[in-house]
């Protein structure tokens, strides 16, 4: 009798030990972050990469509704003071860990899969750029083996391509390529391997509808782990938008018939939009041509006013005693009309002081030169441009400017002239759709209408912000575009919102997760929540927790945030978690 509840007080004491390093993890992940740091032999202090929420951050009353849940906390957090999170976070004093990140990934190797965000194949880095950066990985050569020797249709998938639309083509056209176009593919040490989505130059695939995405992703990751085998323990990192995509992912998945749904254990959002994006909230606003609006509401209405009013020249072909003659008049004329509304935009845009105000537009033009000045400005445009790779943009709007005129050919009025009006047109529309499901009242509607997976998986949220008052030089490149330009959107972020807390594109309480906020949205989550754990605030913008540089530098200078030891320490925390609660 003693032998027999001896043994079960043994076995009691060794699962209460792994559930205490679990608590202990979830509570400590700066610890586990700082102890990856020293690890990698970083030089500096721990404290200003990574921040503890406040413990108003985290209680809230009971509500009745969800609208009463968004209001409170909404008010919290316009109330919560940056500089209180920062010395809070300075004064907290450094623990060593109770596992490290070997010990805990040999018990439980991963698999992480890197869902990107929003404009990533417009941008020529990589999300976490620097896993993939060495040349001797043997998971990236077994795939690259294994992809040569199959012919199997699992070796190929399809893609949509701006670059072969034709003027028969209502949505973007298909193109097959192999595998290896989708996926980079690489390990961190013995036990973590890498899988990060890739999309193709001009396939708008992080842009458009999440639910046409996610069956797209799904499906390639299908084809990858019929060819590669199913790893036991899955992770989903979803970054900003991808966060979004990773949810959808998975409720598609919860219907799906794909048997390797149920090895993803974990689901990590970074820098997510969780719960929408202010920024995409005020790009919905009622009066586009008020100047007091924000200019995100601005601009995205003109560029979507430009892109219904542009017509096409094959539209016009009146045939009579002219001939042909006729015809090219018609054809002048509408690329004349064209050529007006391009320059009023322009016009436009710099009026309400959002981009192109250096251009040197002229004050009056006369139908007699549309063309000549539409010309010119081309030309300025696309030297405008030509500096950066990835846009000191200041909105959406002339991201697709700059797109439309390094890509399209816009102002070639010989060849393919239509073709390339139509590449606008459909550009614009994709990223109207993924700009407007970014906003709060779409993704809180996503949430009553998705179920998503909520036995054997454990979902993680990670935010960020920046605006300390003296920026951290080991965390950020402080004479960057980047840092620059995301230092004045993050200024304006706050007088647009009230919310210091913020990453320049996501606040923080709308890029975690809220199981309380879910049940209220759909009853479906009153018995089954979700399980979470909000890791805490990282000191950083939107684009460094993820990306090593969006503008490159002249000087070939990086983001010189941690992003190694930031994979490591949740790879440690997450595989501590799911050796705890896959215990028998």
């Amino acid at each position: 009798m003693f032998f027999r509840y001896g043994i079960i007080f043994f076995i009691s004491l060794i699962f209460s030990q792994i559930i205490l390093a679990t608590q202990i993890e979830q509570k400590n992940f700066k610890n586990v972050f700082a102890q990856s740091l020293k690890e990698h032999e970083f030089s500096s202090d721990h404290n200003p990469f990574i921040y503890r929420s406040l413990p108003e951050m985290d209680n809230f009353a009971n509500t009745n509704s969800a609208s009463q849940f968004m209001q409170e906390i909404n008010d919290r957090y316009q109330k919560i003071s940056l500089q209180r999170l920062f010395e809070n976070g300075e004064a907290e004093v450094y623990a060593t860990p109770v596992i490290n990140f070997n010990t805990a990934t040999s018990k439980r190797p991963l698999t992480i899969v890197l869902v990107p965000g929003i404009f990533s194949e417009f941008i020529e880095t990589r999300m976490f750029e620097e896993a993939f950066r060495g040349k001797n990985s043997n998971y990236r050569k077994q795939f690259y083996r294994a992809s040569r020797g199959s012919l199997r249709n699992e070796s190929y998938d399809a893609f949509t391509s701006l670059k072969n639309v034709t003027l028969d083509d209502v949505t973007l056209p298909r193109q097959i390529s192999p595998l290896t176009d989708f996926f980079s593919v690489s390990n961190i040490g013995k036990n973590i391997k890498i899988i990060g989505l890739k999309t193709p130059l001009m396939s708008l695939e992080t842009a458009g509808d999440i639910r046409d995405k996610a069956f797209i992703y799904n499906r390639r990751l299908n084809s990858f782990f019929c060819l590669m085998g199913v790893p036991e323990n899955i992770v989903l990192l979803g970054y900003s938008r991808g966060a979004m995509i990773s949810l959808e992912m998975l409720s598609q998945l919860k219907k799906s018939h794909y048997s390797w749904s149920k090895n993803i254990k974990a689901m990590v959002s970074l820098g997510g939009v969780v719960y929408g994006s202010d920024s995409a909230d005020l790009a919905e606003c009622v009066d586009p041509t008020d100047p007091k609006v924000n200019r995100n509401c601005t601009s995205l209405y003109l560029i979507k006013k430009l892109a219904k009013e542009l017509e096409f020249v094959g539209q016009k072909s009146h045939q009579n005693t002219f001939g042909l003659t006729q015809t090219a008049l018609w054809n002048f004329q509408i690329i004349e009309r064209n050529n007006a509304r391009w320059i009023k935009f322009f016009k436009e845009m710099a009026k309400h002081n959002i981009s192109f105000a250096g251009l040197g537009l002229p004050q009056e033009i006369t139908r007699l030169n549309f063309s000549k000045t539409f010309k010119d400005l081309s030309f300025k445009i696309k030297k405008h441009f030509s500096e950066f790779k990835g846009g000191d943009l200041k909105s959406t709007a002339e991201l697709l400017i700059k797109v439309a005129f390094e890509n399209f050919d816009i102002d070639d009025y010989v060849t393919g002239y239509d073709k390339n009006i139509k590449k606008f047109k459909l550009l614009v529309n994709e990223f109207v759709i993924g700009v407007t499901q970014l906003s709060t009242k779409q993704r809180l509607k996503w949430w009553r209408e998705n179920n998503l997976p909520t036995k054997g998986i454990h979902y993680y949220s990670l935010a960020g912000s920046m605006g300390q008052l003296k920026a951290n030089p080991a965390a950020y490149n402080v004479n960057s575009i980047d840092f620059k330009f995301l230092t004045a959107t993050y200024n304006q972020y706050v007088l647009d919102t009230g919310y210091a807390l913020n990453d320049s594109q996501v606040s923080i309480h709308k890029a975690r997760f809220w199981p309380k906020l879910n049940s209220l949205l759909n009853p479906y989550y009153k018995n089954n929540p979700i399980k979470t754990t909000f890791l805490g605030v990282l000191g950083q913008h939107h684009w460094g927790m993820a990306l090593e540089v969006v503008n490159k530098m002249k000087d070939h200078s990086l983001n010189p945030f941690p992003r190694i030891p930031l994979l490591e320490s949740l790879a440690t925390v997450l595989a501590t978690d799911i050796a705890a609660e896959s215990y028998p």
